[in-house]
């Protein structure tokens, strides 16, 4: 039986699973390795990872067609699956979603995207973010624009939004930290998209139109409320966060 957090990581070109290894290499984390999707069966059957990284292209079949078999099997369509697909292959993407996976990342793989793939999925890796219903003033390619936060950790927020803004993109935000509709203070603070809910390509489909936002400037003024308005809030969201 394998640890409480176990990752599959199933890939038959060495390069990339070397990088892929190096990835996780500092977290907490069983690893196991598959090359085939006959390997790959027998690891999710007899180790029961928690989590795989599914490369689209492995022998004996696609990596969709394998995505399918475990998502339709009673005993393994718990677990996350996250294909790996070519950046340049809109198709790969296409099926891997059809197929019923998780989350698909695409090729070639940055590090912390993979990593927070990770933190979504698996409870030792990740912060705890907690359901609210805020108010969220940011700016975006010059405009103000104003959002919902839906839920939040002290990494980052997810943003309830229909606005059209890419993965990667810069927000200047700030976070009225109190409980909708009560007027609290707000702050500010700077963060990048780090993943996207789209009507189309659905990321998380427990969560709305929107996207995950990653904080990457926190200020010492707005670090010190947004750790006590963590206490304040709603039940734990492992997993199922914006960030």
């Amino acid at each position: 039986m394998a640890t409480p957090d176990t990752i599959l990581l199933v890939e038959d070109d060495r390069f990339f699973l070397t990088i892929e290894k190096q990835f996780l290499r500092s977290t907490p984390v069983t690893v196991l390795e598959a090359r085939t999707a006959e390997e790959a069966l027998a690891s999710c059957k007899v180790q029961k990872p928690q989590l795989i990284y599914l490369s689209y292209d492995i022998p004996g079949t696609d990596g969709a067609e394998l995505c399918r078999r475990i998502k339709t099997d009673p005993q393994m369509r718990g677990t996350a699956v996250v294909m790996v697909c070519d950046a340049k292959r809109q198709e790969q993407i296409e099926k891997s979603r059809s197929a019923g996976c998780d989350g698909v990342l695409t090729k070639p793989l940055d590090r912390h995207r993979f990593l927070d793939v990770a933190r979504s999925f698996l409870a030792g890796i990740r912060e705890v973010r907690r359901s609210c219903l805020i108010r969220v003033r940011f700016k975006a390619q010059g405009q103000p624009l104003t959002a919902k936060g839906l839920d939040i950790s002290r990494g980052g927020v997810f943003l309830d939004t229909s606005v059209p803004l890419p993965a990667g993109e810069v927000l200047e935000m700030e976070l009225q930290l109190s409980h909708f509709p009560e007027q609290g203070p707000w702050v500010s603070c700077h963060g990048i998209i780090a993943w996207l809910n789209q009507r189309d390509k659905m990321f998380k489909p427990t969560h709305p139109i929107g996207f995950g936002v990653k904080f990457t400037g926190m200020p010492a003024e707005s670090a010190g409320p947004l750790v006590q308005f963590l206490k304040t809030v709603g039940r734990d969201r492992s997993g199922t966060g914006g960030n």
